[in-house]
């Protein structure tokens, strides 16, 4: 669980150290804890608990000014089969992509023990779901966020993820 958490950082740590010219740059925010933080927990410590969801939730709309065009939110842990939930703004303008993710994700609060989220600016490809963070691999096994754009993907796929055919 905590590699998929740490692709994320990897991808960051390797856009730092390799890029040295200036990027705009998306939103990235996670957490991992040792177990889940239910809604009655938080009623009972409200100053000293949050739950899982509502961390991220917050950090995507705290980070929208990082990225407005997609968002999305991996959240995995304490048995739960990972679950993703991803848009773009493609158009509807009745709710924006970050607005859609946030409502959906705490449809479903105090379950997971760890989770990444992301926002994005469209600085390359398309304004689309596909292309909204995390990407994942075939199996679901990976999942991973990024700022700006890699441009030593090659190595880090070819050191780090021999094998792994990531969906974007």
């Amino acid at each position: 669980m905590i590699r998929k958490l740490a692709l994320g950082v990897l991808a960051i740590s390797s856009w730092l150290l390799g890029n040295s010219k200036d990027a705009e740059c998306c939103g990235i925010i996670g957490m991992v804890s040792k177990q889940p933080v239910t809604e009655e927990e938080v009623k009972e410590a409200p100053t000293e608990k949050i739950t899982l969801e509502k961390f991220l939730c917050d950090g995507v709309e705290l980070l929208k000014n990082r990225g407005y065009d997609s968002a999305g939110i991996f959240r995995f842990g304490n048995g739960m089969e990972g679950k993703l939930i991803k848009y773009a703004d493609e158009g509807d303008k009745t709710l924006s992509c970050i607005d859609r993710v946030i409502q959906e994700v705490l449809k479903e609060t105090g379950v997971g023990t760890g989770g990444i989220a992301h926002t994005r600016w469209a600085t390359c490809g398309a304004r689309v779901s596909q292309n909204a963070h995390p990407h994942f691999d075939q199996t679901g096994r990976f999942y991973a966020v990024h700022n700006g754009i890699i441009t030593n993907h090659g190595d880090i796929k070819a050191h780090h993820l021999k094998g792994v055919k990531l969906t974007s």
